[in-house]
């Protein structure tokens, strides 16, 4: 396993990029995950 090591500056963007690159390819595949459109939260008390 290789290690990738990347400056703190550079972090966001990169997680941004490997988001992304993950969303398209799940697009191309016709992967889709779902999620909760409406979450309910109820006030203790």
């Amino acid at each position: 396993m290789q290690d990738f090591m990347t400056d703190l500056g550079s972090y966001g963007p990169l997680v941004i990029s490997a988001a992304k690159a993950v969303k398209e390819a799940f697009d191309a595949g016709g992967i889709s995950i779902p999620y909760p459109h409406q979450v309910n939260v109820e006030k203790a008390g």
